[in-house]
């Protein structure tokens, strides 16, 4: 098996790779990475990118199978020749879709590239039903399969969360996250409770939120450690009272996930695969997205009624459970490989059946 996308990186596709690396799939379907890109520059990307056109054709040659993991635009750009040599070279390849808009992947990405992909693919993999849906509509001949992101089980029980009131944000700093309106939220929620604490973890537009929360007169209350290591974000986890990700669009994000699994109540947005796991009021909370106001009504409303934060995250934390869990995890996708694998090898037994007839025919 070969697996094409990031496993060092700081993105959320990272994050799954490395949670597949841990079932015991992994070393029984004998995975290996090959990675196409290296966020550390653009001399970096670009030999990255060189090296894996290098090698991709030995490597897929001695696959049975090729599990290539892809966001939209310049990530389908990159995978595209790799998905192009499995299929000169006659082996089925999986798209395992992690785009972060219905835009970025049916609007900003050429669609040539996007039907070569998907329609040559013996299945794609979405992160939600509603994924699912988006991909249907443009490309009703595309063969779906839903796979929710994995999360790990906390090692650490809830009870060992910190005493103090901290309201984390954890995924890259950029303008789709919703990062700014969180400040602005967090300007609001001050004025009540001048003691909670916000952290902004992820790198990406550091120096721009620093700005942004000096002009507001909240630097104090506000820290950003900038990227955190998976091995180390356990600990913010732990040590939060509520999270949030007002993102504009996401796929089915990694830290909502985590939270959840960490018993955190969430405030988030009802966009792309998020409303197929999170119930309003269940657990998790939605806001408005781009609005400031609703992101500091529903934290107030959380930081002032303790006992139904702690409902939102329990509940939270038994839907990762039941819906995320590494067992599930774990079989959906054996199941998925051994059904490209044995339509592969019916394909593969109809090519020989044909050739040899047309060897005896003379046709």
């Amino acid at each position: 098996m070969l697996v094409v996308g990031p496993s060092t990186s700081q993105g959320g596709i990272a994050s799954v790779i490395r949670i597949h690396q841990l079932l015991p799939l992994w070393k029984r379907a004998h995975c290996r990475i090959l990675p196409t890109f290296d966020e550390r520059g653009t001399w970096k990307k670009l030999i990255a990118m060189l090296k894996a056109y290098a090698v991709a054709p030995f490597l897929i040659w001695r696959s049975s199978i090729i599990h290539i993991h892809l966001a939209a635009q310049h990530s389908m750009w990159r995978k595209l020749p790799i998905a192009l040599i499995a299929k000169l070279l006659r082996k089925p390849y999986i798209i395992h879709l992690h785009a972060a808009s219905e835009r970025s992947v049916f609007i900003l990405t050429p669609q040539w590239i996007v039907r070569t992909l998907f329609l040559l693919s013996y299945r794609v993999v979405v992160l939600s039903e509603s994924w699912a849906a988006v991909v249907k509509k443009h490309l009703p001949d595309a063969r779906v399969t839903v796979v929710h992101n994995p999360v790990m089980d906390p090692q650490t029980a809830p009870s060992a969360r910190g005493s103090g009131q901290t309201i984390l944000f954890a995924g890259k700093l950029e303008r789709r996250k919703g990062y700014m309106e969180l400040l602005k939220a967090a300007s609001e929620v001050l004025r009540c409770y001048a003691n909670v604490k916000f952290c902004f973890a992820g790198h990406g537009e550091v120096q721009q939120a620093r700005v942004e929360a000096e002009r507001l007169g909240i630097m104090g209350s506000v820290s950003f450690p900038g990227w955190v290591r998976p091995e180390e974000m356990s600990d913010y986890y732990r040590e939060a009272t509520i999270f949030c990700l007002p993102s504009f669009d996401e796929g089915l994000p990694m830290s909502i996930l985590e939270a959840m699994s960490y018993s955190l109540p969430v405030v988030c947005t009802p966009v792309g695969g998020v409303p197929d796991l999170v119930v309003d009021g269940n657990n998790g909370l939605f806001v408005e997205t781009g609005n400031s106001e609703s992101i500091a009504h529903q934290l107030l409303t959380l930081l002032g009624d303790p006992e139904r934060a702690r409902r939102i995250g329990d509940n939270a934390a038994r839907t990762v459970q039941r819906e995320c869990g590494l067992e599930r995890t774990e079989r959906e996708l054996s199941s998925l490989y051994r059904d490209v694998e044995s339509e592969w090898m019916v394909r593969r037994r109809g090519i020989r059946e044909s050739a040899q007839s047309v060897i005896r025919t003379g046709f």
